[in-house]
């Protein structure tokens, strides 16, 4: 998700790099910009479904990675909007797997687990 000029867009990195200019050091990259959210979809989900489409080397563009805000996951979405075509489309996922990052369960080197007998019981992760 990056700032391009005044608008909120999406982009895929593609690579990096520096240059010099006036004895400064930038450091750019190369990035391919996504379309502009798709409006019925964000008006029929209320403002949450962020989808757009990809539009490959046509939208290559360099910014200062200053502009860079957060990284997300881009999930293709293909969806059928009544009345017209197929669309290939794709999702903007914030903190992709971040709801589940703490679901393993204790582990034998957690400090605050204790094995009191030292008999080394099994710890099951939670809902095994």
């Amino acid at each position: 998700q990056i700032m391009y000029g005044a608008l909120l867009r999406y982009g895929e990195v593609l690579y990096f790099f520096q240059h010099k200019a006036n004895n400064t050091m930038h450091t750019l990259t190369m990035v391919s910009l996504y379309g502009l959210e798709n409006e019925f979809l964000l008006a029929e989900s209320s403002g949450t479904v962020w989808v757009c489409q990809a539009q490959g080397n046509n939208t290559l563009v360099v910014i200062n990675v200053k502009t860079i805000l957060t990284c997300v996951a881009m999930v293709l979405y293909i969806f059928l909007i009544p009345d017209t075509d197929l669309l290939q489309l794709y999702l903007a996922m914030d903190k992709l797997g971040a709801d589940i990052g703490n679901m393993g369960g204790a582990s034998e080197n957690d400090n605050n687990v204790s094995d009191d007998d030292n008999d080394h019981d099994e710890v099951l992760p939670v809902g095994v």
